[in-house]
């Protein structure tokens, strides 16, 4: 997803193929490229959030939350100044 502040990856599955939820965040330290659902232009992106959903009503949702989550300015500011993984957790639980 290409925002004016970060572009990030939301890969996702069928909820079908998902045992347990699950939300795995990947911070990389080389660019590489993913293509943005919708329209599959390319975007490079260092940031990956790898969902794993159940329940199909909710895939949407999430992927909402997170697409508003990252246009917002401070929200993003406060992402890409967190440095341990448990401050990236608590920062989602605090703002989803």
């Amino acid at each position: 997803m290409i925002t004016q502040h970060l572009n990030i990856a939301l890969p996702h599955s069928d909820p079908e193929y998902v045992n347990k939820p699950f939300v795995f965040v990947a911070r990389l330290t080389d660019e590489v490229v993913c293509r943005q659902m919708g329209d599959s232009q390319e975007m490079p992106v260092k940031d990956l959030f790898f969902l794993g959903i159940k329940n199909g009503k909710e895939q949407v949702g999430l992927l909402q939350a997170f697409m508003n989550l990252f246009m917002d300015k401070k929200f993003v500011d406060q992402y890409r100044s967190t440095v341990s993984t448990k401050d990236v957790y608590q920062l989602f639980v605090n703002n989803i």
